[in-house]
């Protein structure tokens, strides 16, 4: 990881494992990030210098290195920012909840067996 952080640090790209959610979060609030990468991973975001390279930060998702561009005050967000995103939570939920479910009765249905 430190050899990763010096070649992002001079300018050079290097290849990570693709997010579902996209490689940048501009102007996402704390709770919004603390929701996809856990309390802990936030609060490095907000002690990590502006505009460089650092981490690796540890979250739920893996190990991460990160450039904060910005820093904004928490603002009210306009009622279609907050529906929209409360609505992909709920689908969100409900789809893990549902795939949960799922693999649950597909145990109760068949032997599982982990071999190394």
């Amino acid at each position: 990881s430190a050899a990763l952080l010096a070649e992002l640090r001079k300018g050079g790209e290097v290849a990570g494992e693709s997010y579902w959610q996209g490689r940048s979060f501009p102007r996402y609030g704390r709770s919004m990030l603390r929701g996809m990468f856990g309390a802990d991973f936030v609060e490095s975001l907000w002690a990590a210098p502006l505009g460089e390279w650092t981490g690796p930060f540890e979250s739920p998702r893996g190990w991460h290195i990160v450039r904060v561009s910005e820093r904004h005050e928490a603002r009210l967000l306009p009622y279609a920012e907050v529906s929209a995103q409360v609505a992909r939570d709920w689908l969100a939920a409900h789809i893990d909840e549902a795939v949960a479910r799922h693999i649950e009765r597909l145990r109760e249905r068949h032997e599982v067996r982990v071999e190394r």
